[in-house]
C-alpha cells in the first residue's frame, strides 16, 4: 500500500521551510583578504552628486575620474 506520494524522510517537512529564527547557512560566506575580488568587481563607477562620474575601489578605497583599465 503506501498511497505513493513523497517517501517518508524523517524530518521532510522541516527541511528549507523553517522561517526567521536562526539562519544558519543562508548567508553565502564573504571572502576575505586582499585580492578576493575579480579587478572589474573592485571598481564601482559613482555619481559625485554634480552629474560626473568617479570610479571607487572597494579594495584599496582609491578614487579616480579616469575609468579604470579594469572594468570592462
Amino acid at each position: 500500500g503506501g498511497g505513493g506520494g513523497f517517501p517518508g524522510y524523517p524530518g521532510f517537512d522541516a527541511v528549507g521551510m523553517q522561517q526567521g529564527g536562526g539562519s544558519d547557512g543562508m548567508i553565502p560566506p564573504v571572502p576575505s583578504g586582499s585580492g578576493a575580488a575579480a579587478a572589474s568587481e573592485q571598481w564601482q563607477a559613482l555619481d559625485d552628486g554634480k552629474g560626473r562620474t568617479y570610479f571607487y575601489n572597494t579594495v584599496t578605497g582609491a578614487s579616480q575620474w579616469e575609468k579604470p583599465a579594469a572594468m570592462h
